[in-house]
């Protein structure tokens, strides 16, 4: 069970499940919509996907995967990231530092609902990140969202 306050409706609406359940991810209202993206699954394997939730229809749908950050190995291939920061700046959703299964990041990269597109942008100078408390499920209770 999820309960969000509607300011529009000025009452608690009771959310829709996400399709994966999720922990050390990154919440944020935007548009007029809830954003949820990245962390952990079930099985603590990181997630790059993230889900989009519509107050007026009660309904989650997918928004492209996050931007995966390159590990340092010479394969490069990539890892998504959990525990980060997450902003809502002029339409935009930042993403900034967290980790990439034992990497600290210092990088950002930025959402565009309106295009349904990520970019990386300019790195932080220092890292960044925000630790879950294991093994504890989270809320977006209390959200307050705003469209």
């Amino acid at each position: 069970m999820c309960p969000l306050y509607d300011t529009n409706r000025q009452k608690w609406i009771e959310l829709q499940p996400m399709s994966v359940a999720r922990l050390g991810h990154g919440v944020v209202a935007a548009e007029g919509f809830l954003f949820v993206m990245g962390g952990t699954d079930e099985n603590k394997t990181v997630l790059d996907t993230g889900e989009k939730y519509d107050p007026d229809s009660n309904s989650w749908s997918p928004i492209p995967p996050m931007l995966q950050v390159p590990k340092a190995a010479p394969e490069s291939s990539l890892r998504p990231r959990q525990n980060f920061g997450v902003v809502e700046v002029d339409g935009l959703i930042y993403v900034l530092g967290g980790e990439a299964e034992d990497i600290a990041l210092t990088t950002v990269e930025v959402f565009d609902p309106h295009f349904s597109s990520w970019k990386i942008q300019t790195s932080m100078t220092m890292i960044r990140k925000v630790t879950a408390e294991p093994r504890r499920p989270s809320l977006l209770a209390k959200v307050a969202l705003v469209h």
